[in-house]
């Protein structure tokens, strides 16, 4: 922010009124950038753009329990119990 806030000083002596469009794009750039990162590092929650986890999760576990199923060891299957919390 202050990098964006500095630069149209040092810019203007030689944009003049060029200054302008380029402080827009540069700092739209770089706010994006910023953006990005931020989404990135937190890909877990329940927002609209947050990986499905709830929904892989249960993949996994039907995938896991069609496997399991399909083995001769059927008979310890029915023996583990399976706790699903849903939100």
């Amino acid at each position: 922010m202050i990098y964006c806030l500095i630069l149209p000083i040092e810019l203007v002596e030689n944009l003049h009124w060029w200054t302008i469009p380029v402080m827009a794009l540069i700092s739209f750039i770089l706010f994006g950038i910023e953006e990005l990162g931020s989404e990135l590092e937190n890909p877990f929650g329940r927002d609209p753009n947050d990986l499905p986890l709830d929904e892989i999760c249960r993949t996994i576990l039907r995938n896991v329990e069609d496997i399991l199923r399909s083995t001769n060891n059927a008979t310890h299957f029915n023996q583990i119990p399976i706790v699903l919390k849903s939100r």
